[in-house]
C-alpha cells in the first residue's frame, strides 16, 4: 500500500505534467486530475489501465472543459485513443468503466465545491495568482469534501 507521502508526491508530479500539458494550473484542471486518480483507485487499476473507458459529461466551455485535460493526464484515457468520450452537459460527471471485470464508478464534484469555484473563478474574475491558489486548495482538499463517488 502506498504511503500518504508517496500519494502526495504522485499527485504533485501529475499536477506538474497536467500544467505543462494544459498550459497553466487551475482548479478545474486539478479537479480533473483528482477525479482520474480516484477513479483509478476505486477500480483498483493502478498501472493496469488498458481496460478502462471513461464517459465524461462536462460543459465544453472554459474553465469547465479544463477537467478534460486533468482526466486525460491522470488516466491515460484520451479523446484521441477513444478511451474518453465527451458529452456536452451542464452537469459534471465522469463514469469510469473497467471493461475487463465490468466494474464501474461515477465521480462528480461536490455541489458546495462546484458552487464555490463558480463564484471564485467565473464571477469574480480572479488574478492568475488567485487562480493558482484555488488550484492548490482543490489539490489539498480531502476526497470526501471535493468529490462524490458512487460505485455501481
Amino acid at each position: 500500500m502506498t504511503s500518504t507521502k508517496q500519494k502526495v508526491q504522485t499527485t504533485k508530479l501529475l499536477l506538474k505534467r497536467a500544467e505543462e500539458f494544459h498550459g497553466h494550473i487551475g482548479p478545474f484542471l486539478v479537479m480533473g486530475v483528482r477525479m482520474g486518480q480516484i477513479g483509478l483507485k476505486e477500480l483498483d487499476l493502478g498501472k493496469h489501465k488498458n481496460s478502462l473507458n471513461i464517459s465524461l459529461k462536462v460543459l465544453q466551455k472554459v474553465p469547465y472543459s479544463c477537467i478534460v485535460d486533468g482526466i486525460q493526464i491522470s488516466t491515460g484515457c484520451t479523446v484521441g485513443n477513444r478511451k474518453l468520450q465527451l458529452k456536452n452537459s451542464e452537469e459534471i460527471e465522469a463514469h469510469f468503466n473497467d471493461l475487463s471485470n465490468r466494474r464501474s464508478v461515477t465521480i462528480m464534484p461536490h455541489p458546495t465545491v462546484l458552487a464555490m469555484l463558480k463564484e471564485q473563478v467565473i464571477e469574480k474574475k480572479p488574478s492568475e495568482e488567485e487562480v493558482c491558489n484555488l488550484a492548490w486548495n482543490v489539490a489539498s482538499m480531502p476526497e470526501k469534501a471535493l468529490l462524490i463517488v458512487r460505485n455501481r
